[in-house]
């Protein structure tokens, strides 16, 4: 969802009420860097509950260690590209406030 919609709303553990009104529902989103930093974490968590290849043929296909290092990778450099770090042509783009 970040490389496609760029930064998003962050929720982690917190669970929301699917029953109350929209503007309590309503966040906004979280800045590129805390999207990155949250994503790295989990991997980071995650990392050291997994195996380090699969423990035995029906377990092909499932997260193991290296996976996990590729895509913290590709998350980081992604955080590193231009149109994320430093791109001038979009550094006034900001999500809109309002004002309740």
């Amino acid at each position: 969802m970040l490389r496609i919609y760029g930064p998003v709303i962050i929720l982690g553990d917190e669970l929301l009420d699917f029953e109350a009104d929209l503007s309590t529902l309503k966040r906004a989103r979280n800045s590129m860097d805390e999207c990155v930093n949250y994503i790295v974490s989990e991997f980071d968590k995650a990392y050291t509950d997994l195996p380090v290849k699969p423990v035995d043929v029906r377990e092909s296909g499932r997260m193991t260690r290296g996976i996990v290092k590729a895509y913290k990778a590709e998350t980081l450099l992604l955080a590193a590209s231009p149109l994320f770090n430093g791109n001038t042509q979009y550094a006034a783009l900001k999500t809109p406030m309002e004002n309740n």
